[in-house]
């Protein structure tokens, strides 16, 4: 996870902070912009993690249907969409899963 926020921090120019949540499973990387009127957020996620079900751990994913991934960038409420998908393309290892516009 290390890595791959690195890669994204110098491909982007930014620096992510890192943070830990019961939601997301233990540790996350969160970067948001210091522009509150666009509350631009990038967040590097485990896609898969264990939660306590009723009487034994169950394992939960973010993003089901796209499984087979380790780790997901998610980038929400962005005007830069275009922009950050370009300069991400730079990255070695980096898929494009979705892009969803409301």
């Amino acid at each position: 996870m290390d890595q791959l926020r690195v890669r994204i921090e110098t491909a982007l120019g930014l620096q992510f902070e890192a943070r830990w949540s019961d939601l997301f499973g233990g540790d996350y990387f969160l970067w948001r912009s210091k522009d509150r009127s666009c509350r631009e957020r990038l967040t590097i996620i485990r896609n898969h993690h264990l939660t306590l079900g009723d009487y034994h751990p169950v394992k939960v994913s973010e993003e089901p249907e796209f499984a087979k991934y380790q780790l997901l960038l998610r980038v929400e409420r962005s005007l830069r969409g275009d922009e950050i998908r370009t300069k991400l393309a730079t990255v070695p290892g980096l898929d494009f899963l979705q892009r969803i516009v409301i």
